[in-house]
């Protein structure tokens, strides 16, 4: 067994996982960077559930990692651990299929960053692909990771060989997930690390060397799957939480154990059960930050998952859990209640703005929980403003691709004041002296950056809400009223983006098939449309889908082909001034209705 077995058993604080480890006598424990993880061979056997990982999930995974790379590149980041057994010339993956699938990839996506550059791509070429000896000692060419559940067996093959964005997903079915993760993580680097020398070559090599997780070898298939299970079920190791646990009942007399374990149980059970399920440490981390003077004790006022127990252990005093336990705990629970109803949507004043926020974050975009926990004395009208108020800088911070670190930076200095914030008049003495200047700091290629919005650029779930917002806008005003923040109705089905130049190459409009390509991700291309309009126009000219673009319920996509003539000093008057149909379509009336797209969201989310 290996050297950190003794190491390992310490820290596992489950009683049954350390009776298994002591039984079993060919256990070993490695620690494993990626670069050297994949210099082995694993294959995901075909009992185990497919890829399931979505976008939101593999975001979250390379957001981690770009937070503790920039915070420290030093510095490894644990990963958790993978359960193996050994079978034959490579491993089979027990637990931790989904993680190693994805790092996989990302290699993959890696790759092909070094090969348009011009960089020796042998490191990636050494953790893809490689040669072993099979069970009678000849060479076998192999992956460093296999797939062999139903309908998989090429696909990682093919996302190796890639170019990216990947468009001709040539499997059906359960490997689109695969390839939706692979465009994921091109679009994710794409964003996050613009420069290749000085940001994505050091990210890389945080990646291959810092990034680490613990594989964990058993010979015996049964101690395999019952390591598996108590690792799923219970947990191994000690979290922030759990130490905050045991500081916290070292307060207390023997008899109180059971009346705040209760207390606990449910501020657990209020992240952790419903439909949206939340990290606990993550809830940690914010309440703490929304809560206390996290300026003190720490460089930026940012906790970090691995000084959360020691901030709290230094902060005594501030924290106040040894003189009140039960008050501290009280806390977090009616933390834990409000952060899961802002977490969730809410139901109040406002609340389409939070809504929003997800539609345009996706589920990892969870940073505007920390100013709503601050937001504890502020007045339902003041509370009303800071919704909208945070939906603008989720938009502004995505569309000028501002870095998490630097917002997580700021939010945490924020909280002191919007603790102390009461009224409306309050806010809006903040917001001018304080996020106005943040966000004109943001803004200085704000039009350049939004005439770049596209499928190439963005998310499409980033582009379709985009869309949503400005379209609702536009018929919200042309009514002179409602509530424009509302965007439920494109969410519920039946509502399609439409690629006004057809998505298939047409040498009629006189442009290259490479230029084609790039105008018709092009947001100022793209409109919404009800699937049963959209359904009938296929790939049509220009002239007949201006015919059903004029079916629309939806202004924006009928004014494409004609604007409505309703007289003078009307709302619809005044919002046609904004807008311009066309009878002709091409590469010049694109960008001149992604300029007119830009004009309007500067209406919606402005902050005067």
């Amino acid at each position: 067994m290996s050297g950190k077995f003794d190491f390992y058993l310490s820290i596992a604080h489950d009683k049954g996982l350390c009776a298994l480890v002591k039984r079993c006598n060919q256990i070993q424990f490695t620690n494993l960077t990626l670069d050297s993880a994949f210099q082995k061979f694993y294959t995901v056997p075909d009992y185990q559930r497919e890829y399931v990982w979505k976008e939101e999930q593999v975001e979250q995974l390379l957001a981690d990692i770009t937070e503790a790379f920039r915070a420290n590149r030093s510095k490894d980041y644990f990963v958790g651990s993978v359960v193996v057994y050994p079978n034959g010339k490579a491993f089979e993956l027990v637990d931790g299929q989904q993680r190693m699938t994805t790092f996989f990839i990302l290699l993959c996506v890696l790759k092909s960053f070094y090969q348009s550059n011009g960089i020796d791509t042998g490191i990636f070429e050494q953790c893809i692909h490689g040669t072993t000896v099979d069970d009678s000692g000849h060479p076998v060419s192999l992956y460093h990771l296999e797939l062999q559940y139903e309908d998989t067996s090429s696909c990682l093959q093919m996302i190796s060989k890639a170019k990216f964005p990947i468009e001709d997903k040539a499997a059906a079915g359960k490997s689109n997930l695969l390839f939706n993760a692979a465009n994921t993580i091109y679009k994710y680097i794409l964003q996050q690390f613009p420069s290749f020398d000085n940001e994505l070559a050091p990210f890389t090599g945080y990646v291959l060397r810092r990034v680490r997780f613990v594989q964990i070898e058993t010979h015996d298939m049964s101690d395999a799957l019952k390591i598996f299970e108590t690792i799923n079920q219970r947990g191994i190791g000690l979290t922030p939480m759990d130490l905050l646990k045991n500081m916290i009942f070292r307060q207390l007399k023997r008899e109180q154990f059971g009346e705040l374990n209760v207390r606990w149980k449910r501020m657990v059970d209020l992240l952790q059960k419903g439909k949206a399920k939340e990290l606990p440490l993550r809830f940690l981390r914010y309440y703490l930050m929304a809560t206390y003077d996290t300026t003190i004790g720490t460089k930026d006022g940012i906790l970090r998952e691995d000084s959360i127990y020691n901030w709290l252990n230094s902060q005594k005093g501030q924290c106040g859990y040894e003189d009140d336990p039960f008050g501290f705990v009280q806390g977090l629970t009616t933390g834990a209640e409000r952060y899961m109803f802002y977490l969730t949507g809410g139901d109040g004043a406002g609340d389409n703005h939070l809504k929003n926020i997800v539609r345009l974050g996706g589920s990892a975009s969870k940073l505007h929980l920390l100013l709503l926990l601050a937001a504890v004395n502020m007045d339902e009208q003041a509370l009303t403003h800071l919704k909208a108020l945070l939906e603008s800088m989720v938009y502004y911070s995505t569309v000028n691709q501002i870095k998490t670190n630097e917002l997580e930076r700021l939010y945490a200095q924020w909280c002191k004041q919007i603790r102390e914030i009461h009224t409306d008049e309050e806010l809006t003495s903040f917001i001018n002296n304080k996020i106005k200047p943040t966000i004109s700091q943001w803004k200085v290629n704000n039009r350049s950056n939004f005439m770049r919005i596209g499928f190439d650029s963005m998310q499409q779930y980033r582009v379709k809400f985009i869309l949503a917002r400005i379209t609702k806008y536009v018929d919200v005003r042309r009514k002179n009223g409602g509530d424009a923040s509302n965007v439920a109705e494109f969410y519920e089905g039946g509502i399609e983006i439409e690629h006004i130049m057809p998505q298939k190459y047409s040498a009629a409009y006189g442009i290259s098939e490479d230029d084609y390509n790039a105008a018709k991700q092009r947001l100022g291309n793209l409109t919404l449309l009800e699937k049963t309009i959209n359904a009938s126009i296929g790939d049509d000219a220009f002239a007949s889908k201006s015919e059903a673009y004029r079916q629309s319920a939806y202004y924006l996509t009928r004014s494409i082909a004609q604007l409505d003539d309703v007289g003078q000093q009307t709302a619809i008057n005044r919002m046609n001034q904004k807008l311009r149909s066309w009878s002709s379509w091409g590469p010049s009336m694109i960008e001149d209705r992604q300029a007119i797209l830009y004009d309007l969201s500067e209406e919606i989310w402005s902050i005067d």
